[in-house]
């Protein structure tokens, strides 16, 4: 047993070392291509959490810095169901483009500003059940529907982000990324220009790496 667990000790370490050293050797000119999946919280509307899947592409500019790109989507609603007294009906769906450049603080992580483009659309209506009688003296529920609240904007961004990432074997590689990002829909959204839908999140990314 002891033998065994040292051997996935060993195992664990020497791929630790080996991504770290492959990390630190890539220098500019090299092309990352990815698929991410994610969660996200936005902490403007009352809107739940959602899964994000992105498009990513990163650009190693040196042995300190790179630049990376994502193409992402999410949506969000809550549907009203019977029963339950002032609930709220809403949708919400979010395209968004996001750039940003990171500076490395050690070999596998970094840290970096973004800023892009978001497409927010969102939708909400209160939903109000009540008991009443009908025609013939029945009890029977009321749904009540009240005031609506909507919006479709774009919207810029802005992003706080930090990334980590592992490489695997023959140009492949893990990312994960924490950001926060600030969007800024306008007036559509609240009674100032300058009210934000914020979101905090994260996404996993499977990257492939190819010389330019």
């Amino acid at each position: 047993m002891s033998r065994s667990f040292f051997m996935v000790v060993m195992l664990i370490a020497g791929v630790t070392v080996n991504a770290q050293e492959m990390v630190k050797e890539r220098q500019g000119g090299i092309l990352g291509l990815g698929m991410g999946y994610g969660y996200d919280s936005v902490l403007g509307p009352d809107i739940k959490g959602q899964v994000v899947v992105s498009g990513m592409a990163d650009v190693t500019l040196g042995s300190a810095a790179m630049m990376n790109l994502r193409i992402g989507y999410s949506n969000a609603s809550e549907r009203f169901g019977n029963g339950q007294p002032d609930e709220r009906d809403y949708d919400w769906r979010n395209v968004f483009v996001l750039t940003a450049v990171f500076q490395r603080l050690s070999s596998v992580g970094a840290v970096g500003l973004g800023a892009g483009l978001d497409w927010m659309k969102y939708s909400r209506r209160t939903v109000i059940t009540r008991s009443s009688y009908d025609a013939q003296g029945n009890n029977a529920e009321v749904t009540l529907y009240g005031g609506e609240i909507g919006w479709n904007s774009m919207a810029p961004s802005f992003s706080v982000l930090a990334n980590s990432e592992f490489v695997l074997q023959q140009g492949a590689r893990v990312t994960i990324q924490f950001y926060y990002k600030f969007s800024f829909p306008g007036k559509v959204s609240g009674r100032s220009p300058y009210n934000s839908v914020n979101t905090m999140g994260v996404t996993f990314a499977f990257m492939r790496d190819m010389s330019l």
